[in-house]
């Protein structure tokens, strides 16, 4: 009986808690618990159940209404005293036929009404435990996804992110998306990825993929280029065969190529890198629309020309005149 209550309380009590709890949070982002050891996801499941606990118990013990929410019977404190000592009793007891009736096939009639009236309760104590649990994992995703806007703006803010919320995200998470960035203006992820037998792609990142230990399993991109190396090295070649052919002392490798005519759109809405062909990646963050990317300059570009030399001054103005002129 302990052996069975044992399990009844690792399943309802820690379990299922921690799996309501990165529900809604994986609704947000990417979390490292998917990494953990069976031992480690217990541990962080008490963790994540402390507060949602603590509350539904307060609740449930020491406010009447919300006690009688569920199943709507009334309870007295001495009442449910003695009926978890009678339940208890049923649990522990080691010779369970002294607390049978007299037919012997169930238990005593106040045993079996102590044990009812527990269910009951606990029952009611459970559904609002899984409520506070969901709605923590939802307050911490909304917490997590908006780091960008709220970084550095307050201390305590600060303090729960680092010690709490970004040690239980992945990597990825922080690498792949805009997670570092205000959402406001928006920025797309752009990756460089240099692949072990295709080549070099550029691309927006859809998506990406992690496997069960929280390695980066494959990448979803689009609007993908692929950069045609021979075709780029061939040309080179052949316009340094023509400068020592005019009697250039000097190879300018940068006369007449550019690297900009030797990308290739590739056709498709979806395209799947596998990470064990990736060789190297570079990620940028640029601007989703050209308008917030001339306003970011707008806003920007007096801060920098009041603490440049007089100089570099007069070369940005010449740069804006020829643009101008162009």
């Amino acid at each position: 009986m302990i052996a069975l209550l044992a399990t009844y309380l690792l399943i309802f009590y820690v379990l299922i808690p921690g799996v309501l709890f990165r529900f809604p949070a994986s609704w947000f982002l990417k979390l490292k618990i998917f990494q953990l050891t069976r031992t480690q996801e217990a541990t962080f499941a008490v963790f994540v159940g402390i507060v949602p606990f603590l509350v539904a118990l307060a609740l449930v013990w020491y406010v009447p209404a919300i006690d009688r929410f569920v199943y709507g019977s009334e309870w007295s404190a001495p009442e449910r005293s003695s009926d978890y000592q009678l339940a208890a009793a049923v649990v522990l007891t080691p010779d369970a036929s002294k607390l049978f009736g007299k037919d012997q096939k169930s238990l005593a009639p106040g045993y079996l009404q102590a044990v009812n009236a527990v269910v009951r309760h606990q029952g009611r104590f459970l559904c609002w435990f899984y409520l506070f649990a969901v709605a923590e994992g939802t307050a911490f995703g909304l917490m997590a996804v908006r780091y960008g806007d709220w970084r550095g703006k307050s201390g305590l803010y600060d303090l729960f992110t680092r010690k709490v919320i970004v040690p239980n995200i992945s990597e990825w998470q922080t690498l792949l998306t805009d997670f570092t960035w205000p959402k406001t203006p928006k920025r797309s992820v752009y990756v460089d990825v240099l692949t072990k037998e295709a080549g070099l792609y550029q691309g927006r990142v859809a998506n990406f993929f992690l496997d069960l230990s929280g390695r980066l399993s494959g990448l979803q991109m689009e609007q993908v280029r692929r950069f045609r190396k021979g075709d780029y090295e061939a040309s080179l070649e052949r316009d340094r065969a023509e400068q020592k052919n005019r009697g250039a002392r000097v190879i300018d490798e940068t006369e007449s190529i550019s690297r900009e005519d030797f990308w290739t759109t590739i056709p498709g809405t979806n395209f799947y890198v596998p990470a064990d062909q990736i060789l190297n990646l570079n990620i940028r963050f640029p601007f989703a629309k050209e308008s917030d990317l001339q306003a970011a300059v707008q806003r920007e570009l007096p801060e920098l020309l009041e603490g440049s030399s007089p100089d570099a001054v007069a070369l940005d103005a010449d740069i804006t005149i020829q643009e101008e002129d162009d």
